[in-house]
């Protein structure tokens, strides 16, 4: 019994210890971002390999963009899985329950005589002693 208390415990603060993690990574990956001397770079991924892109800051945006390059770092895959996610779509239609037959099916109206695959089998033991 002690044994399960404690491994409920040790499963407690590791459930719990991960939370916090996930909860302070994203702010943690943006605080060593923003004290490191490549701030305003990006990493690209390109066909061969990953390159570090120097980010343009002086605030010309494309007609397509809402921010500049440089706040690309603001939001990170990982804060969009869990803090900009939305629900599922809702349903156009609901399809609806198909009715019950009034009667029964034949085919299982009464029971059958069991087949020979169920009859009860021989006795099995060790032959007798003549």
């Amino acid at each position: 019994m002690h044994f399960v208390r404690a491994h409920r415990r040790l499963t407690s603060w590791l459930a719990m210890l991960v939370m916090v993690f996930g909860a302070l990574a994203p702010a943690v990956a943006q605080a060593m971002v923003a004290s490191s001397d490549r701030a305003d770079w990006v990493e690209v991924c390109s066909a061969s390999g990953m390159l570090w892109v120097k980010a343009d800051g002086s605030g010309a945006v494309d007609a397509g963009m809402d921010e500049p390059m440089s706040d690309a770092s603001q939001h990170c895959p990982w804060c969009n899985l869990h803090g900009g996610a939305a629900g599922l779509p809702p349903v156009a239609h609901v399809a609806g329950f198909l009715d019950a037959p009034a009667d029964p099916v034949p085919a299982f109206s009464r029971a059958s005589e069991p087949s020979a695959v169920w009859a009860a089998p021989q006795a099995r033991g060790p032959p007798l002693a003549s």
